[in-house]
């Protein structure tokens, strides 16, 4: 964590709910929210470092790699839009894990339309459908920027 803030320092760590487990996970966001990354914890028990003239036997170390927003928006969609639509805003709202609302300044929402119904009046409202979702993911490669 302290490599990731001295490096860049307007990136921000947050904890989220992971889209597969629904437990806590650690992400990454950059600046002005635009990306989000996961934070992985690598750990072996048997692996060390060595740091200049010292060995730190705690050989765990953290990766961070790009995660595309619409997969930690999914879980959201899914609970709150079955049956009416709803807006994103409202949607991303979680007491538990209030950093979710960073998502709606993510690059790639714009492709939520992959995996959500869309109804346009003044503002963009969006209901869960599985049917495309399912066929989004089929053919959807990760985030274009």
């Amino acid at each position: 964590e302290k490599v990731i803030n001295e490096s860049s320092s307007q990136s921000d760590i947050v904890t989220l709910r992971h889209p597969g487990t629904g437990q806590a996970a650690i992400f990454l966001f950059t600046e002005g929210n635009k990306l989000v990354h996961e934070v992985l914890t690598y750990a072996n028990d048997r692996r060390s470092w060595f740091i200049d003239q010292s060995v730190k036997s705690d050989g765990r170390f953290k990766i961070s790699t790009p995660t595309d927003p619409i997969f930690l928006v999914l879980p959201y969609l899914r609970k709150n839009c079955n049956n009416q639509a709803v807006l994103l805003d409202q949607i991303l709202h979680d007491e538990k894990y209030p950093e979710v609302e960073r998502l709606l300044n993510c690059h790639g929402l714009h492709y939520l339309t992959s995996v959500a119904d869309e109804k346009v009046c003044i503002c963009n409202y969006g209901y869960y459908n599985s049917t495309i979702s399912l066929i989004g993911f089929r053919g959807y490669n990760c985030l274009q920027i």
